[in-house]
């Protein structure tokens, strides 16, 4: 049986029910950042959430032929082994012994097991190492106290299992994870593309929460499990072509120019005016920012008819309208930033409309 119909088929554990907000959303900032890092790796990857475990990474979306199953964990303080490895009468199987429990579950062939955390191992100094590379003592602890667990004569494989400490922090991850798109943008885009992470970043969380949502009982097969609880590297890409194309259709200076040209503006107006509207093109861009407002308003007054009879006229009316309709808005601008917010409208409902 292929592992795409093993995943399907094979009942899931307990899961315990859902985990507090801000573990979820550290666990979708670690599984995002990773992603990114595969995609500059130029992988094939599948991300699948709350399935089995906190997140699988498959390494195909057609047919996976390796899983790693990943407890994303937080923690306020450093992890000991006991805290790892021991059960309880209320937890009769241990962290790392539910990770142990899958590959026992879906056998060893390409089945790795990986804890991430926020915080320190108190019993290694590295951030990221294998259970087969600490003191030998320790490495016993783990498969005895494992093998009680899941099964005795149970094989603990402990070259599968890695533990990871993110360079994500409790508290700011969400911050870190922008810095991170940051820097992925400059190395994923041949030119300069002026992209807001925190959209790009809001988009991601927002559709690794509604994957987390799905329950698994409506998975039926492999292909709904990708679609439904996953987020693949097509989906990726295609976000990246979508902010690429988007990109190419947004109002830039030299549009505005030939607008300001048709309207008789000097050069040395021109100098001036592109200053302003490169600086309204990022207020706009704001949440609940004046240059925003007036924009919404000026596309709902969008007239194509009249702007084709005459640019100038057609200015001049929708900046009048405005005066009266916004008038709050309208005494925060100057007269060149409503002019140039008036163009950026133009050329918007110009490139992103019907042919004129």
């Amino acid at each position: 049986m292929e592992l795409s119909e093993i995943l399907i088929n094979t009942p899931q554990t307990e899961r315990g029910g859902e985990i507090a907000q801000r573990g979820f959303d550290f666990q979708s900032c670690w599984a995002l950042s990773h992603m990114l890092e595969y995609e500059l790796e130029g992988k094939e990857y599948v991300f699948v959430f709350e399935f089995h475990d906190d997140v699988l990474i498959l390494d195909s979306e057609s047919d996976p032929k390796r899983v790693t199953f990943a407890q994303v964990k937080t923690n306020e303080g450093s992890w000991t082994l006991p805290k790892l490895i021991n059960s309880t009468k209320k937890k009769p199987i241990s962290f790392i012994g539910k990770l142990f429990e899958h590959k026992k579950r879906f056998g060893d062939k390409g089945v790795e097991l990986m804890f991430v955390t926020n915080a320190y191992f108190s019993f290694e100094s590295r951030n990221i190492f294998g259970a087969h590379e600490i003191d030998n003592t320790l490495q016993t602890n783990i498969k005895s106290k494992v093998s009680d667990q899941i099964g005795k004569g149970y094989s603990v494989e402990l070259k599968s299992l890695t533990f990871l400490t993110s360079d994500l922090s409790l508290e700011g991850h969400s911050s870190h994870l922008k810095g991170k798109i940051c820097d992925f943008f400059d190395k994923y885009f041949e030119n300069d593309i002026d992209v807001n992470p925190s959209s790009f970043a809001k988009t991601l969380e927002s559709a690794c929460r509604d994957r987390s949502k799905v329950r698994s009982s409506d998975i039926k097969d492999f292909d709904e499990l990708v679609k439904k609880k996953g987020l693949s590297s097509s989906f990726i890409r295609g976000s990246l072509q979508s902010i690429c194309e988007s990109k190419r259709l947004e109002p830039n200076w030299e549009n505005a120019r030939a607008i300001f040209a048709d309207l008789g503006k000097s050069s040395i107006e021109l100098i001036s005016l592109q200053a302003t509207f490169s600086r309204v093109s990022i207020s706009i861009k704001r949440d609940n920012s004046v240059e925003k407002s007036y924009l919404e308003n000026a596309e709902s007054m969008y007239d194509k008819n009249k702007l084709h009879k005459s640019l100038s006229l057609y200015i001049e009316e929708l900046k009048s309208n405005l005066e009266v309709s916004v008038p709050d808005y309208s005494l925060a601008l100057t007269s060149p930033q409503k002019e140039s917010i008036i163009v950026y409208s133009i050329i918007k409902n110009l490139i992103g409309g019907e042919e004129p």
